[in-house]
C-alpha cells in the first residue's frame, strides 16, 4: 500500500474488500490482463490495468533467445529420420537406430548435441550438466576407425580421464585457492592432482619450494609410479609413516595409485570429505593397475566402494555437499547412469534421463527428451510407450508455454523408445499435434505465424490443418466469411450449412448476381460425398438452380417478340423447371438453426422461412412470365422479380405493419429486406 502511494491502507475508498465487506484476490480477464493501483502524481493514485511481461520486449533479443532455446531442437530435427506415416500421410519422425554402425555420424551428432546444448537457456548447473553428458556419450560410444578394440577401449578410458579434468575444473580451482588461502600447501597440491591437473600441480609445488616432488609429478605415470612407491616403502621400514603429514601422504598415495587412504578417510567421516564423485572416480582412473582394465571394470569397481561405503554418492552436479540428503535425495547423477548403463546394459532408460539427475526442476524434461533419444539412437537402450508419451507430452507442453508451439508439433510427432509403433498410437499422435496447431495458429495476432506454418508444411504437416485452424478462430471471432472460405477446404458440407443459415439468405436479398457467383464457385467445389447436401430441397443447389431460372427468364424477358418464337423449347424447358422448383420449395420444412459458430453482432440473420416465402412468390411470377412468352406477349422488363417487387408478406402484416406502424412499403422496397436490416 505504502508503495503506491496510499496513505491508510484500511480506507474503504481504496480498499474494496473493506468497502464490499468481503476479502477478494486479484481477479484476471480473459486477456491475461489484471487491475491493480498505481502511483500517479497528479490524482495520487489511479486503477490500472495491466498485463505481465512474460518474454523480453526487445524483439532482435526475443528472436536471439528464441533462437538459442531451439538449438537442440534444431540439432535433433537436423538428424532425425521418418520412421512411419500414418493413413493420413503424417509423418512421425525418430533418431536413426543403431548410429554407432558410423562412427563418423555418431561422433558429429553428439558433438553437435553437445554444442547445442551450451547455447540452450538453462539454468547454469543443468547446462554444464546437460553438455557433460552429451560429451560423455561422445567418449562412450563416439569410437575412431579402429579395429582393435582394445586399443580403442584404452582411448576411451583416457578421453574419459580429460573430460573428467574439464568438467571438474571449477571444482578443482577452488578446491586449490581454498587451500592456499588456508595456507595448505600440500592441501593444494593434492587438490590439483585429485582433479587432474598435474602440470597446476607440479607448479605449486616448485612455487612453494619442493623442487624435487614437482619433478616427480610432472614425471610420466610408471616412473612418479616408481618413485612414490619406494618413498612410501622407505617410510614405512623407518617406522616414519604416521609422522608424515596427512596431505604428503595422500600425495604419495595418490601417485603411487593406491586409494587406500582415501577410502579410509571416506570411510571415518563422510561429512568433512570435500572430494565428489566425479573427481573421487577419476583418481581411480588414474590409478588403474595397468592399461588393459576397461572403463566398465572402473565402474563396476565404484559401485563395490560405493556399496562398502568407501567412496562418495554420485550426487548431480547442481548438488552440494550441505544440501544433498542421502536418505531423501535418491536419484544419482545422469552422468553417473550413463557410465552405468554403458557398463552393464540392464539399466532403465527412463531411470537415466529422468529430470532429478541433471536439473534442480524436476519437471523440466526439455533435456530428458534429447538425452533418451540420442542414447537410443546410439546404444540398445529402449523406452516403453508410457514413458516415451510422458517425455514427450512434457517437453511438449513446456514448448508451447514458452510461444514456440510448432516445434511442440514437431516434439509431438517423435518417437523415443526406438521400438515399431502401432497405427492407433501414430494416429493418437498425429490428432496431438493437430490439436497444438487448433489452439495455437492464429495469424491475426501472431506476426511469426506464416513462418511457423512454413516450417511445419515443410516437415509434412498437411495444408488443410491450418485451414482448419483459421476456420475455427474466425467462427470463435464471429468471422462467417472468413470461416466458411477456410472451411470448404477441410469440410465442404459445413461450409453449405453455413452458406445456408447466414450468408445466403443476406446475399440473396441484398445482390441476387454476386450470390450466383458465390454459388456457381461452390458448384465447381462439389464432390460425391457433399453432392446430396448440396441437392436437398432447402439447400444451396436449389438455390442455385433457382437464380439461373431468374437470370434465364430475365434474358428471354429481352428478345423481340418476332425472335421469341426460336426460343420456344427453352421457354417450355424453363416453365418445367420453374413448376418443379416451385413443387419442391412448397414442401420444404425448415430445420431449426445449427450454426456450429457465433456470429458477429453487425450480421443481418435473414430468416430462411421468409427467404422460401418470397422464392416462391417470385417463381409464380416467373411462371406467368413464361407463360406470356409462349403465347406471343410481351412482358414488362421492369416486372416484378425477387429483387425489385415488393414481398406479399408485406400485404398480410396488419395496419399497424411490423414495426408498428401504418407505413407499408411498396414497390421497390420490399418489407421483408426492411425487417432483416438491408437497405432500402
Amino acid at each position: 500500500a505504502a508503495d503506491s502511494g496510499i496513505a491508510m491502507a484500511t480506507s474503504s475508498s481504496v480498499d474494496h474488500g473493506l468497502r464490499m465487506r468481503r476479502s477478494f484476490r486479484v481477479g484476471w480477464k480473459p486477456d491475461g490482463t489484471f487491475i491493480h493501483i498505481k502511483k500517479n502524481t497528479q490524482d495520487g493514485s489511479v486503477l490500472k490495468q495491466s498485463k505481465p511481461v512474460l518474454a523480453v520486449t526487445d524483439e532482435k533479443a526475443s528472436s536471439r533467445k528464441l533462437d538459442q532455446s531451439h538449438a537442440l531442437m534444431e540439432t535433433h530435427k537436423k538428424h532425425s529420420i521418418i520412421m512411419k506415416e500414418t493413413e493420413s500421410k503424417i509423418p512421425l519422425f525418430t533418431l536413426p537406430r543403431k548410429c554407432s554402425d558410423s562412427y563418423s555420424s555418431a561422433n558429429t551428432m553428439l558433438k553437435e548435441f553437445s554444442d547445442s546444448s551450451t547455447m540452450c537457456l538453462f539454468e547454469p548447473s543443468t547446462q554444464h550438466s546437460v553438455s557433460s553428458t552429451f560429451s560423455l556419450l561422445s567418449t562412450l560410444y563416439g569410437s575412431d576407425e579402429v579395429t582393435n578394440e582394445e586399443m580403442n577401449e584404452s582411448r576411451r578410458v583416457e578421453s574419459l580421464s580429460i573430460l573428467l579434468k574439464r568438467i571438474n575444473s571449477d571444482d578443482t580451482a577452488l578446491a586449490v585457492s581454498s587451500a592456499q588461502f588456508s595456507g595448505d600447501i600440500y592441501g593444494s597440491i593434492f587438490a590439483a592432482l585429485s582433479g587432474g591437473d598435474n602440470a597446476k600441480a607440479s607448479s605449486i609445488a616448485l612455487e612453494s619450494g619442493n623442487p624435487r616432488l614437482s619433478l616427480m609429478i610432472a614425471s610420466s605415470f610408471p616412473q612418479a609410479r616408481s618413485y612414490a612407491d619406494a618413498q612410501l616403502d622407505c617410510w614405512h621400514q623407518s617406522g616414519a609413516e604416521t609422522h608424515v603429514p596427512t596431505g604428503i601422504l595422500r600425495i604419495f598415495f595418490l601417485m603411487s595409485g593406491s586409494m587406500s587412504v582415501e577410502d579410509q578417510m571416506f570411510k571415518s567421516n563422510k561429512s568433512s570429505y570435500g572430494i565428489n564423485w566425479m573427481r573421487n572416480f577419476g583418481m581411480r582412473l588414474k590409478s588403474r593397475c595397468n592399461m588393459e582394465r576397461s572403463i566398465s571394470s572402473f565402474v563396476n569397481q565404484y559401485n563395490a566402494c560405493i556399496s562398502s561405503g568407501l567412496a562418495p554418492s554420485p550426487k548431480p552436479l547442481y548438488v552440494d555437499n550441505v544440501s544433498f540428503n542421502e536418505s531423501r535425495d535418491t536419484n544419482n547423477c545422469t552422468m553417473y547412469q550413463v557410465l552405468n548403463h554403458y557398463a552393464n546394459h540392464d539399466r532403465d532408460l527412463y531411470e537415466i534421463i529422468a529430470p532429478p539427475g541433471h536439473t534442480i526442476f524436476r519437471h523440466d524434461y526439455s533435456a530428458s527428451f534429447h538425452l533418451s533419444s540420442a542414447l537410443v539412437s546410439i546404444s540398445d537402450a529402449t523406452m516403453g510407450f508410457y514413458k516415451d508419451t510422458l517425455v514427450v507430452d512434457s517437453v511438449s507442453s513446456q514448448l508451447v508455454t514458452m510461444g514456440s508451439w510448432e516445434w511442440a508439433v514437431y516434439a509431438t510427432l517423435c518417437v523415443i523408445g526406438g521400438q515399431k509403433v502401432s497405427e492407433p498410437f501414430a494416429h493418437a499422435r498425429s490428432l496431438q499435434a493437430k490439436n497444438i496447431i487448433m489452439r495455437n495458429f492464429s495469424p491475426s495476432t501472431d506476426p511469426l505465424a506464416n513462418q511457423r506454418r512454413e516450417f511445419l508444411e515443410n516437415m509434412g504437416i498437411p495444408s488443410v490443418w491450418f485451414h482448419e485452424a483459421c476456420a475455427y478462430r474466425c467462427a470463435n471471432e464471429g468471422d462467417v466469411v472468413g470461416y466458411v472460405d477456410n472451411i470448404k477446404r477441410v469440410s465442404l458440407q459445413d461450409a453449405l450449412m453455413t452458406l445456408e443459415a447466414a450468408i445466403i439468405p443476406a446475399m440473396l436479398l441484398e445482390s441476387p448476381e454476386k450470390t450466383l457467383e458465390l454459388l456457381d464457385a461452390f458448384n465447381s467445389l462439389i464432390t460425391g460425398e457433399s453432392q446430396n447436401h448440396w441437392e436437398k430441397p432447402n439447400g444451396c443447389g436449389t438455390i442455385h438452380r433457382f437464380l439461373i431460372l431468374c437470370k434465364r427468364v430475365e434474358a428471354l424477358s429481352k428478345v423481340a417478340l418476332s425472335d421469341i418464337s426460336t426460343y420456344r423449347d427453352e421457354i417450355y424447358e424453363l416453365n418445367d423447371n420453374a413448376s418443379s422448383l416451385a413443387d419442391a420449395i412448397s414442401n420444404i420444412t425448415i430445420p431449426a438453426p445449427c450454426l456450429i459458430m457465433k456470429t458477429d453482432f453487425m450480421l443481418k440473420m435473414s430468416p430462411r422461412d421468409f427467404l422460401f416465402s418470397e422464392a416462391e412468390r417470385t417463381l409464380s411470377l416467373l411462371r406467368m412470365k413464361l407463360h406470356a412468352l409462349q403465347k406471343n406477349r410481351g412482358c414488362a422488363t421492369d416486372a416484378p422479380t425477387l429483387n425489385n417487387c415488393a414481398s406479399q408478406l408485406a400485404f398480410d402484416l396488419s395496419c399497424d405493419g411490423m414495426f408498428g406502424t401504418s407505413i407499408v412499403p411498396t414497390g421497390d422496397s420490399s418489407i421483408l429486406r426492411g425487417r432483416c436490416g438491408f437497405k432500402i
